[in-house]
């Protein structure tokens, strides 16, 4: 099973076309835009199944590299576009459900504990400009001391780092809290009743402890960035969703994540 999850059931039809515009949006398909079987691996693939030369351009020496799991992978389309525009080589290394965690067990992916070895040793070894970690970090003190430890090993190889701490997480699929929201007339933001924001502030929180001082890692908190206390916007201007599930960015919510990501943190990171 992937991390993110198509409907398996079509929502009631609306008689209002923008209504069911957004309900569509449960049955998207991302798994083109995640480079699926390629650049993100399934739960029964290893490392070896990595497309490298797709994965990872020749010039990665001067540019960017992606790591994590589905919350990585949902990032890839929109910042794969901010690079080429402004000329950064850009990759990635994805895994489903495998936070970019050394030595971390996960029990339900018995293989990402040698994936995230293996890619560890790769960038080391070809030693990006900056490498950018996003995951749905299910955060703890395990997870954030093995964290820092990644962090620290691609730091004292000269490598910049940022992290993208916890992303929102829905209590239902996304589409579904939008439409239902719009009929009753309110506004398209998710409240706490509807998503984890106290689970991004403690993330944040935890994160910002263990690397709030370091000059060569900057954290980029979705909380901050996206959200407010009245909640998290789940459509963009144009009224397309950012979700198409209970927590995965649309090709428009990608697009809008990464504008903020590079404007954010990359763009100062570069000017170092």
């Amino acid at each position: 099973m992937p991390a993110w999850t198509l409907a398996k059931q079509k929502a009631p039809a609306s008689a209002d076309p923008t209504i069911n515009r957004i309900l569509s949006f449960n049955y998207y398909n991302p798994r083109t835009r995640f480079l699926a079987r390629e650049c993100f691996l399934d739960p029964d693939q290893a490392f070896r199944d990595y497309l490298i030369d797709k994965c990872i351009p020749p010039s990665i020496s001067t540019g960017a590299m992606l790591w994590g799991d589905s919350h990585a992978a949902h990032l890839y389309y929109g910042l794969r576009a901010e690079m080429q525009k402004a000329a950064i080589p850009f990759g990635m290394l994805a895994s489903s459900a495998c936070p970019p965690v050394i030595d971390l067990d996960v029990e339900l992916r018995p293989k990402c504990k040698d994936v995230n070895r293996e890619i560890l040793t790769l960038l080391l070894r070809l030693k990006p400009r900056f490498v950018v970690l996003s995951a749905a970090w299910r955060m703890n003190s395990d997870v954030a001391s093995r964290l820092e430890a990644t962090v620290r090993q691609l730091v004292q190889a000269g490598i910049k780092v940022t992290i993208v701490t916890e992303s929102p997480a829905f209590t239902n699929r996304a589409p579904n809290i939008a439409a239902a929201l719009l009929q009753s007339g309110k506004l398209p933001l998710a409240t706490e009743a509807e998503t984890n924001i106290a689970d991004m502030k403690a993330t944040d929180a935890v994160l910002s402890a263990h690397f709030g001082t370091s000059a060569e890692v900057t954290l980029l908190s979705p909380f901050e960035t996206f959200c407010s206390e009245k909640g998290c916007p789940l459509l963009g201007h144009d009224g397309v969703p950012l979700y198409f599930d209970h927590s995965h960015l649309t090709e428009a919510g990608s697009a809008i994540y990464a504008k903020a990501l590079v404007a954010a943190v990359l763009e100062p990171t570069l000017k170092r």
